[in-house]
């Protein structure tokens, strides 16, 4: 309930033009060390908020493991993933997934109900940061949902 009510509020300053975030240079193993031990603890293990959307998005459409990743982009930029063996994403549905209140076909035929706005949030977050967020097939099945941070982002 927690996390919807700061989606919302998020959503809500965004629309407002009261959303200012600070950005900050990482460390993209501290940030995954530090997620990993925050959701450890939690059931099945379940960064910071955009980060931990995804994961929590992945854990609904699979039940396999969940793979946190990070590599480096064509133009330097820094790229976080989140991988799971679900059902992945149709290539028709990639864009849309990220609007509020829209569910892929995926998730839609999921017995789990989520709101339709927590893709839209790591949306809204990561292009304030000045970012962007993508989504790709996962060799032998599954997604690929990648935050990509501009170039530098993972010094300092």
């Amino acid at each position: 309930m927690g996390t919807l009510v700061s989606d919302l509020l998020d959503l809500a300053r965004n629309d407002s033009g009261r959303l200012h975030l600070r950005c900050r240079p990482l460390h993209a193993d501290d940030v995954l060390l530090e997620l990993h031990e925050r959701l450890a603890v939690q059931a099945a293990g379940r960064l910071q908020q955009c980060l931990t959307a995804l994961v929590d998005n992945a854990l609904l459409y699979t039940d396999g493991p969940v793979i946190l990743s990070a590599s480096s982009g064509p133009a330097g930029e820094l790229v976080l993933h989140v991988i799971d063996r679900g059902p992945g994403v149709l290539p028709s549905e990639r864009e849309a997934i990220f609007r509020r209140f829209v569910r892929g076909s995926a998730g839609l035929a999921s017995p789990h109900r989520g709101s339709g706005i927590g893709l839209s949030v790591v949306r809204l977050l990561i292009e304030a940061m000045g970012g962007r967020v993508q989504v790709a097939d996962h060799p032998g099945g599954g997604a690929d949902f990648q935050l990509v941070l501009a170039g530098g982002a993972g010094q300092g």
